[in-house]
Formats: C-alpha cells, structure tokens, sequence
C-alpha cells in the first residue's frame, strides 16, 4: 500500500467537510439476506401541477408530488426521518424544540415538480450557540413520501438520518455529525458523514458510494459497482452482486478492519492489502507478498466477471464466503 493509494482518504480527513428501474428481485434476496418480509407495495400517480399550500412552522403539511419529484431536506441541527406510503401526496411533520425554537424559521418550496425543506437562524444565532445558549435546540423533520420520486437528497449538520423504503433515481444523505441507517433503498445512492457510523439494511442500485472519517460502515447492498471508505472505523459489508457483467467493490480504511461477504457462487479477480489477511475462496494464481508495514493478496475465483479491490494501511482485512 504506497502513500498514493491513501490520498483520498486522508483528503477527506483533513477537510471534514460541512457538510431506475430495478427488479423487484433484487431487494427481496436482500430482505432474504437480513430475514424480513416483503412489503406492500403502492400504487401509481398520475402527473400534473398542484397548488402549494402553506408553510408549516411546528406541526403537519401536506404536498401533491409527481413520480419525478426533486426532494430535499437541509436542516442544521436536528433529525431527519423519511419513510413512504401509498398515494401521491408527501406528508411533512416539522417539530421545533429548545430555547429560542421560535426564532427558527422553516422554509418550504413546493410544487408538484419539487418539495424543498430547509432552515433559516437569526444572523447572532452561532454566536449565541458559542456562547452556550441554545445548544439544545433543534428542527426534527419527519417526511413521508410516495413511493416513488425522482431524487432525494437529505443533509444535516448535526443530527441522524434515517430513510426507507425509498425508490428514486438518486439519493445523497449527508450528516457531518450522526448517524446514517438505510433501509430497503432504490436507487443510486451517495452516503457521506465526518463523525458517524453508516448502517444499510438493503440497498439495491448501479452505483453505491459509501464515506466516513470517523464511523463504522456495515450493511447490505446490491450493486453493480460499490465503494465503501472510513478513515476510523470497521467496514463490514455483505455485496449481492448482479448475476451478469462486470461488477466491482472498492474498500479502503485506514485504521479500521474490512470484512466483505460475497455470495459463494460468484466470481471476481482480487486485489488486497492490509495486515492478517483472509479469504475463504479457492484462488487461482494466488499470489502474496509481504513487507515492513502490511500483506498483500492476489488472484482470481470462480468465473471472474467481478472486481475486488480492499485496502487497509495494516488492518485486517477478510474476505467471506455467505450462504
């Protein structure tokens, strides 16, 4: 492992930034995986403009939104909850708490092409926090969406994210303190905290890209390329490949151990580095190298269709077979 391949991990670090179609398949053997039962699904929508009603300050809206709605949320401090339900109407709750809650604004930009929620603070207002006063006040946002939208993207400065059951054609979460937790998601899909653990139970996508500097990453994810990445913390990822095609998984941490479960009738060329390193496949060509700092493993297994690159500066890292 060379100073190089470590660039965008310690990149991120340093910067600490503020912050489709799929088979129905695909999700269920994901729900197999974690054991849990198929949900209802809804019903379709049909398109068109829909007047905005009123802007909620504390309490409940409701919003019309076409299938191809552009979704998002940005709060500072505070929760964000989204969950669907059937129909096409979104359903927001906004709860406001703490000293000086009034003095928060909530601002909503809807319309039948787009639902956008975020915040406004008096301008002495970080001012006043630094000064501990209002540290614990907070704008709790719980959205309830219809099945299907066009994009979501959900940002918090301070606060956890929690999303299911969301179908879409992208969807980015950002949280620069808190957690993430995903559950049965469709869509292309872009998750990044600094202080922060990611907890996926069924993601299925064409692309996943997965990011923290400081927090564990474990779940499980259908994708057709996934990249998980932590400067400080654990990933531990179950991968359900696609049954045809190329596919890849990229995973690198700096300090923390890597375990990737990939199911045992898949193949792929493998590229690791890191400290104790094992692999419960059979690999043909395997070579291995050793040096001051770490290991490293090469080869291939079953048909090869697949790319399995994992590195970790000294860490270990195994490679699972599951069921």
């Amino acid at each position: 492992m060379t100073v190089k391949s470590l660039l965008p991990l310690l990149a991120l670090l340093l910067a600490c930034v503020p912050a489709m179609g799929r088979q129905d398949s695909d999700l269920d053997e994901l729900r197999k995986m974690l054991g849990e039962e198929k949900p209802q699904r809804g019903t379709e929508r049909s398109s068109g403009e829909h007047p905005r009603p009123q802007e909620p300050e504390d309490g409940t809206e409701e919003y019309d939104l076409d299938a191809d709605a552009e979704v998002a949320v940005q709060i500072v401090t505070g929760s964000i909850r989204v969950t669907t339900r059937k129909g096409s109407k979104a359903k927001l709750t906004v709860e406001k708490t703490g000293p000086g809650r009034e003095e928060i604004e909530v601002k909503v930009d809807a319309s039948a092409k787009r639902l956008h929620v975020g915040t406004k603070y008096p301008e002495d207002w970080w001012r006043r926090r630094e000064n501990g006063q209002g540290e614990s006040t907070r704008v709790d946002v719980k959205l309830e969406l219809p099945e299907r939208v066009g994009s979501v993207e959900l940002t918090t400065v301070v606060g956890e994210i929690d999303a299911e059951g969301i179908e879409a054609s992208n969807a980015k979460f950002v949280s620069t303190t808190g957690q993430v937790g995903l559950a049965h998601i469709r869509a292309d899909v872009q998750v990044t905290t600094v202080n922060g653990a990611l907890r996926l139970r069924g993601v299925v996508s064409q692309r996943t890209t997965l990011t923290t500097v400081n927090g564990s990453v474990t779940g499980a994810v259908r994708a057709r390329t996934l990249i998980a990445s932590s400067v400080n913390g654990e990933v531990s990822l179950q991968a359900l490949p696609p049954r045809e095609g190329e596919w890849s998984v990229k995973g690198s941490s700096v300090s923390g151990s890597l375990t990737l479960t990939l199911p045992r009738d898949c193949g792929a060329r493998l590229d690791v580095t890191g400290g104790d390193i094992e692999c419960e496949f059979e690999l043909r060509n395997r070579r291995e190298r050793k040096n001051f700092l770490n290991r490293s493993l090469h080869g291939s297994f079953g048909d090869g269709a697949g790319s399995v690159s994992l590195t970790t500066l000294n860490a270990q890292v195994r490679v699972k077979r599951g069921d």
